[in-house]
């Protein structure tokens, strides 16, 4: 696992065999104590294969490292895969952004 860091955002990417297959970008939230997830992607035929669980992980000992209250994250309402990955892993789901979406 890889790490980079500009300007406060810290970037943590997965290889295998030499090509990213994996990333997530991570910034601190200083007003709330919160570290926030702000991309997190892992490529479709390297999913529900540990990639995910070690990046998320890795962001679960930043927090613990920084005395961090709480680690946010968002899905889109209809990433149905994202938000069971998410609450497997111990999430809490604390909101749903209704905005954009229409009524048909």
């Amino acid at each position: 696992m890889g790490e980079e860091s500009d300007g406060g955002v810290q970037v943590f990417a997965v290889e295998v065999d030499g090509k990213v297959v994996g990333w997530m970008t991570l910034g601190m939230g200083s007003w709330n104590n919160r570290l926030r997830i702000h991309e997190f992607l892992v490529l479709e035929q390297h999913r529900r294969k540990g990639v995910d669980e070690l990046l998320l992980d890795k962001a679960k000992q930043i927090a613990k490292e920084k005395d961090c209250r709480a680690i946010a994250s968002g899905a889109q309402t209809n990433n149905f895969g994202a938000i069971e990955f998410y609450k497997k892993q111990g999430f809490k789901l604390n909101g749903c952004d209704m905005n954009g979406l229409s009524q048909r």
